[in-house]
């Protein structure tokens, strides 16, 4: 059966006869999990502790519009009114590092760089660090995304390829113009060192256009992905064979009611999808794949989320990044079968947040 434990009910029975503000305290010099975004409060704050016995911290950064932290959780790129900066907290003192460049983050799956994202200028700019830990400005791309109508969503970045995977959508509420071959609805690759947008071949899923929700990168040699889409309620394997791609369906809910909102390759043959209810009487899931096995490990969850990445060591699961209102942050153990929920307590304070945070889905 699966269980559904108290993050901050856990501190106060691991120590028992102690207020769990003490018990809180003694976990200060605990690893931290993590980093949050509390978008209300347009703050920053750590996860402590370890899942079982985690809880939010006091808040690191204060009077953000947004924030993005590394999948390695050592960098974060913060934003405030006009301003963009990296910061890492390893050291006594936070290092940052001023961005002259802004946009939407998408960092690297192997925390080494990031693209900045910016639709009004057309542009894709990537930061890489070097060897000696320094941070530079890499490859700059100029690109054509002027069509109204349409909607660009950047999905994830392969720094070692120097790619930004997007997709692009018509959006519904606007009325389409005719747009160039670039921002016809699809998925898309952009090499960001050479060459035009290439729009993945055989990605035409749904009759009511193409909506991918999440895509994920192959952590091994080969080029391939795993994308979540929306109109079909299905996950996609689409793999470079020559010059072309191939996209074919990889995996889908018998019931109607459920469809995929994010995926994450967890590394070999292992990814994990999230599934959000369209009927009350479904719960939303967790599910960990193998591409070379089956049956499924499904979870069940209590709300849908749209992240997911792993926590250091592998075994536990982050489910959310950003916390909008009324948000609970969950940790999620396949081997125990539990769902961890982590209180959030209220701070004072702070602006509100504009903008959401994330890493790297």
């Amino acid at each position: 059966m699966l269980s559904r434990i108290s993050c901050l009910a856990a501190v106060a029975m691991a120590f028992p006869g102690v207020e769990v503000a003490a018990a809180q305290e003694a976990q200060m010099s605990a690893n931290r999990l993590g980093y949050v975004f509390d978008e209300q409060a347009g703050q920053l704050r750590p996860v402590m502790g370890f899942p079982g016995a985690a809880y939010v911290g006091p808040a690191v950064e204060t009077d953000l519009r947004g924030a993005w932290t590394s999948p390695d959780r050592q960098w974060h790129l913060v934003s405030r009114e006009g301003s963009l900066e990296l910061l890492s907290f390893r050291a006594e003192s936070p290092k940052r590092i001023p961005i002259s460049t802004g946009g939407q983050v998408i960092w690297s799956d192997d925390s080494a760089g990031f693209a900045l994202y910016s639709r009004p200028e057309g542009s894709v700019r990537s930061w890489e660090r070097d060897a000696n830990g320094e941070w530079n400005l890499g490859a700059t791309h100029l690109v054509d995304w002027s069509a109204e109508g349409r909607d660009v969503l950047p999905l994830a970045y392969d720094r070692k390829r120097g790619v930004l995977w997007y997709a692009v959508r018509q959006n519904r509420d606007l009325p389409a113009s005719g747009a160039q071959e670039s921002m016809q609805e699809g998925l898309y690759r952009l090499d960001l060192r050479e060459g035009a947008p290439e729009r993945v071949a055989g990605v035409t899923p749904g009759a009511g256009g193409l909506t991918v929700a999440s895509l994920a990168l192959a952590r091994d040699s080969e080029e391939k992905v795993i994308f979540a889409e929306v109109s079909t309620r299905a996950l996609y394997l689409a793999v470079k064979r020559g010059a072309a791609w191939e996209a074919s369906p990889l995996y889908a809910r018998e019931s109607g009611g459920l469809e995929p909102t994010a995926v994450y390759w967890a590394g070999a043959d292992t990814f994990l999808s999230a599934w959000k209810n369209r009927d009350p009487e479904e719960s939303p899931l967790l599910i960990r794949h193998n591409l070379s096995a089956k049956p499924e490990e499904v979870l069940p969850l209590e709300e849908p989320v749209e992240s997911i990445w792993l926590v250091p060591g592998n075994q536990f699961v982050q489910l959310r990044y950003a916390l909008p209102a009324r948000a609970t942050l969950w940790f999620a153990d396949f081997e125990s079968r539990s769902v961890f929920f982590v209180p959030i307590p209220t701070q004072a304070g702070g602006s509100p947040g504009q903008g959401a945070g994330g890493e790297n889905n």
